[in-house]
């Protein structure tokens, strides 16, 4: 059995043997010479287990090989063979190598992530900004908080990438403050929402205003209700009167976590 560090050499010699038949793949009848479609699909899939066992490995293990290795397979600038019509087929190895450099967190591969990520594949997406996230780099908050704002289409191989987007600003920290509070704007409930979870997880002060205006002019009542506990949760006594406004509320369950904001902020009637 090798050892983890005794596998990155094969592991990278595998996968750059790999991309380069891919580079080269013209179409059927082109190198295999029997049941083509099949072969390419099962290359496809020991390229995007070995992409992740290098991910594994990660830290010093990994080192100026594996990360090189990983570059030059998530390089998305001919991610599609000539001749060949299953897109669909090509994505699992790219999101494999783009997470797997993720895990290494090294901050030179960010801006290869970020090219790839302007990808109108969902699936890509998702992969790219928990790469982002499990970086941590505080160079990709404005990219990840545009996202947010961008036009959003589900597609069945992505899902919808924004809530992940939004936990993986929260593990960048404070330099994505900013760019959340931009995307509170959003006209999409679930993602408003998910942008004031992760600014309650960074905690913020910064955070105050903008979520005393949601407190009270937002129309859906779950994110007035959630703005309210989180104001609770910050701790800072600005929060006092804008939430005395919200006992107003015309919802109860804002009333209610109102409530409990100021009883936790110390309030007395």
């Amino acid at each position: 059995m090798l050892f983890r560090s005794e596998a990155v050499a094969p592991l990278c010699n595998f996968l750059r043997l790999g991309k380069a038949a891919e580079r080269n793949y013209k179409g059927p009848g082109s190198y295999y010479t029997h049941d083509e479609n099949f072969r390419f699909a099962d290359r496809r899939n020991r390229m995007t287990y070995a992409a992740g066992a290098l991910g594994a490995i990660g830290g010093t293990n990994g080192g100026t090989n594996a990360f090189q290795t990983l570059l030059f397979l998530a390089d998305g600038r001919d991610r599609i063979p000539s001749g060949y019509v299953n897109v669909a087929d090509k994505y699992p190895v790219t999101c494999a190598a783009v997470e797997a450099l993720g895990k290494l967190r090294n901050p030179e591969a960010i801006d290869t992530i970020l090219r790839l990520m302007q990808n109108g594949n969902n699936y890509v997406k998702w992969s790219c900004v928990q790469a982002l996230g499990d970086i941590g780099d505080a160079h990709a908050a404005d990219p990840l908080g545009k996202l947010l704002l961008a036009p959003f289409a589900p597609d069945y191989w992505g899902g919808d990438y924004r809530r992940d987007t939004c936990k993986s600003l929260a593990r960048i920290g404070a330099a994505s403050v900013e760019p959340l509070i931009r995307a509170l704007k959003c006209n999409t409930v679930d993602v408003r929402l998910e942008v004031v979870s992760a600014l309650s997880k960074i905690g913020d002060k910064r955070a105050m205003k903008p979520l005393c205006e949601l407190l009270l002019n937002d129309k859906e009542s779950r994110v007035r209700a959630f703005a309210a506990s989180t104001l609770g949760e910050l701790k800072d006594q600005s929060a006092v009167t804008p939430l005395i406004g919200a006992l107003k509320d015309s919802d109860s369950r804002v009333r209610g976590d109102a409530a409990r904001a100021l009883d936790s902020l110390g309030w007395k009637p």
